[in-house]
């Protein structure tokens, strides 16, 4: 008797989600600026607020509401317009600020806000909802369990290495680029990077 349960599919999915993670995007890079400019605390909040999201993202999969919000273009519209909204005002608050990049913890920004914007990030992104909606179904892996019960599993193995990259790249990311603060024109540099990723960040909304 064939076992129900297809582990191969498992496995499949986690490289495959792994590989679809470490791979540049805007996420990521959101996270190893906000690293380098605010130091490693701050890049790790960050990471976990994005990664706090992706539940929220599972659920709306798995309860099916996912399919309603991708087909319907005022809502689709209006989660992009309010996305672009707040990161043109993180941009701002950049600008306005001109924020003083130091590696020194008590410096950085406070762990609960930096956790709140990561996690409005991705709240705020229904491509995530689009792409686990065309990315889980490929790879259930059990024959009699529901197809919602699968979802959820296989988005906590996706929030799982997707902390693990996250975190990662927010750690090297932050001992990298440590030494490159003794040198006094880059902290030009690195301010007009996060206005950069934010303005990545807005267009990649609307593509």
């Amino acid at each position: 008797q064939n076992l129900c349960m297809h582990f191969e599919f498992l496995v499949t999915f986690l490289i495959a989600s792994t590989l679809l993670t470490v791979s540049p995007g805007p996420d990521i890079v959101y996270v190893v600026s906000q690293s380098i400019a605010q130091g490693q605390k701050t890049g790790v909040a960050v990471s976990l607020g994005l990664t706090t999201g992706l539940w929220v993202h599972t659920a709306l999969v798995a309860l099916g509401l996912s399919v309603w919000i991708v087909d319907t273009p005022f809502v689709m519209t209006f989660l992009k317009i309010l996305g672009s909204l707040y990161f043109a005002f993180l941009a701002y608050e950049v600008f306005r600020k001109k924020v003083n990049f130091a590696f020194k913890e008590s410096q950085s920004l406070s762990f609960v806000n930096s956790f709140r914007v990561g996690l409005f990030m991705n709240l705020l992104n229904p491509k995530v909802s689009l792409f686990f909606i065309a990315f889980f179904p490929g790879f259930l892996f059990h024959d009699t369990w529901s197809p919602a019960f699968q979802f959820v599993v296989l988005g906590g193995i996706f929030w799982l290495q997707a902390t693990f990259v996250f975190c990662s790249a927010a750690y090297l990311s932050h001992r990298v680029a440590k030494p490159l603060f003794s040198m006094p024109k880059s902290l030009g540099f690195f301010r007009f990077l996060q206005l950069g990723v934010y303005a990545v960040l807005i267009v990649w909304l609307w593509v």
